[in-house]
């Protein structure tokens, strides 16, 4: 839904000597496409909670713009403010409730509710904003639905619908809005729209799926049903694994395999790349995800183990 505010975000950052104390951002919203990136901080690499995090995946943000990350390495999940404050932590190895084998990407519904994917427990766990366990989805085999394999991408639709990625089996699942099978899509048997290790998810305003096509080095583009639509980037980007749509239709991906940012506008054009390999910010090293709110741009820099905060300008 498109909104037009004026936010200035004070962001304390005195946690890592490479950044400043604080930055003030005007955030605003605009239709004008991206025509660079500013980084302004990182955090991660000094401790946050118990560890500091370690080939972080994922990165979710809740509607009071707390920031949701699973540090992989760890078995965790970590609650941080918008500036990168710890807040809370849960998990730790194992398969419980609350724990985790391998945490990978990360999704918030419109409400209260965080989903995980909880790679090799084959299961997503949901918790509230405070990180309490409210409840898992585990599905077994059921007609011609084999189960969950090795699950990597989720996202809540605008309708409530749960959209997983599943790179053991190479398709899409959709599940409905009590989270239970409704259908896949995006196998073997979709043509153009088969999809080859799918990774990162996200929808647009219209209920349009987007999932990073990471062995097909594309973003693949499906309709709310799963109806194959499109794909965009098969030109610019090798081995994408994260993906975010703004209120705009500009698509933000987390080129991986380039260890770069790219970003598109709705009809497929490259608009914007930015970044190489590298250890200093404004550099990756195997981006794994990416969320934009306004006019900043959370990235996880999965092989430098912290997140990188970055302005957009137009």
């Amino acid at each position: 839904m498109k909104r037009c505010l004026i936010l200035v975000v004070l962001l304390s950052l005195a946690c890592a000597a490479n950044r400043p104390k604080s930055v003030q951002v005007l955030e605003s919203v605009s239709a004008q496409p991206p025509k660079g990136l500013l980084p302004l901080a990182s955090f991660g690499e000094i401790p946050l909670g118990s560890s500091r995090l370690n080939h972080p995946q994922g990165i979710a943000i809740d509607m009071l713009e707390n920031l949701y990350i699973t540090d992989t390495g760890n078995d965790r999940v970590v609650k941080c403010d918008s500036a990168g404050d710890f807040i809370k932590e849960v998990g730790g190895f194992g398969w419980g409730q609350g724990q985790f084998n391998r945490p990978g990407y990360i999704s918030c519904d419109q409400g209260l509710n965080i989903y995980v994917v909880d790679i090799q427990n084959k299961r997503v766990q949901k918790f509230d904003r405070e990180l309490n366990y409210v409840s898992s989805i585990k599905l077994e085999p059921s007609g011609d639905f084999t189960g969950f394999g090795l699950l990597q991408g989720i996202v809540i639709t605008p309708t409530g619908e749960v959209i997983l990625s599943d790179t053991e089996q190479d398709y899409l699942i959709r599940l409905d809005n009590f989270e239970e099978y409704k259908s896949t899509f995006g196998g073997f048997n979709y043509g153009e729209g088969s999809v080859l290790d799918p990774s990162g998810l996200d929808t647009d305003n219209k209920g349009n799926i987007y999932v990073a096509d990471a062995g097909r080095n594309r973003i693949a583009v499906y309709d709310p049903f799963g109806n194959y639509l499109k794909s965009i980037g098969e030109s610019n980007l090798r081995g994408p694994r994260g993906v975010d749509v703004d209120a705009n239709g500009y698509i933000y991906v987390a080129n991986s395999g380039m260890n770069n940012l790219s970003v598109f506008g709705s009809n497929g054009d490259l608009v914007l790349r930015y970044g190489s390999w590298g250890k200093e910010m404004g550099k990756f090293s195997q981006p794994t995800d990416i969320e934009v709110r306004g006019e900043l741009v959370y990235v996880v820099d999965s092989d430098n183990n912290c997140i990188q905060i970055l302005q957009l300008f137009r």
